[in-house]
């Protein structure tokens, strides 16, 4: 916030900025912690949610009030955007043990629908002995 202000306080640098704010988090997600905050979504001239599959430009709103996302940006991605690949691919590595492909029951890890949208797959872990660690 005290960014925001600064820069709306000077007209020649008002005049020439903008603010974005991007996340992997859901627009209703952002909503709810910028509302917590104090802080509203028309502070920025754009919101780039769910890992960037979805851009939003706060003065475009739908009938019932509600951020509209650019569809013009959703039609960009779907044109290459191979989501039966992306499943298969993600499946068959968290499947793979040493090179080797396994058939397990279970999988160590599962969709997360409330966070996936058409352009985004989210995952929760269901086996964190599965996750290797990174460093």
């Amino acid at each position: 916030q005290r960014i925001v202000k600064a820069v709306q306080l000077d007209p020649q640098t008002a005049r020439v900025s903008g603010f974005a704010l991007s996340t992997a988090m859901t627009m209703q997600e952002t909503t709810e912690f910028l509302t917590s905050g104090n802080i509203q979504a028309n502070e920025f001239d754009a919101i780039i949610c769910s890992s960037g599959s979805e851009v939003y430009y706060p003065g475009v709103h739908t009938e019932d009030g509600k951020l509209s996302p650019d569809q013009d940006y959703a039609v960009h991605i779907d044109y290459r955007w191979g989501v039966e690949g992306l499943k298969s691919t993600i499946g068959k590595l968290m499947n793979a043990s040493d090179g080797e492909e396994k058939h397990e029951k279970t999988s160590p890890i599962e969709e997360d629908l409330k966070s996936s949208n058409a352009h985004c797959i989210s995952y929760k872990i269901n086996d964190l002995s599965k996750v290797s660690e990174i460093y």
